[in-house]
């Protein structure tokens, strides 16, 4: 019952997006940018990282339950924050993803303290790895 009304509440409006897709010889990934975001004017504001791990079925795809949760305008607007989705075929590889999630620290302002991990189905099995590795 809380998933329906929790994804009745996150609809994507397609005006908001600034999604962006990084190819990475690693790992690739999507991101997305903090609601209003601009250096110049947020250089010594961090935001959150929220990093989100597709399921078994969703690579390439981003239209998950994890984007449309954090991506929406509604929640970025209350609570601007970094969207981090990595793209794997075979499952989570902590020793790929920790070096994108380094890496992605050091090209934008993520405060250390809220950084959140999140997964479905294969997402959820490499999150627990990843917060257990």
């Amino acid at each position: 019952m809380l998933v329906v009304l929790f994804v009745s509440v996150c609809r994507m409006n397609a005006q908001e997006e600034k999604i962006e897709y990084q190819h990475n010889d690693e790992l690739d990934y999507y991101y997305r940018l903090p609601s209003g975001w601009n250096l110049v004017e947020n250089e010594a504001k961090l935001f959150p990282l929220v990093i989100y791990l597709h399921g078994g079925g969703g690579y390439g795809k981003f239209e998950g339950l994890g984007y449309l949760a954090y991506s929406d305008g509604a929640f970025q607007s209350t609570c601007p924050s970094f969207v981090l989705v990595p793209q794997s075929k075979k499952g989570w590889d902590p020793g790929k993803i920790t070096p994108l999630i380094e890496s992605f620290k050091l090209m934008y302002p993520v405060d250390n303290r809220c950084i959140y991990l999140i997964g479905y189905s294969m997402g959820g099995s490499g999150s627990y790895i990843l917060a257990n590795g």
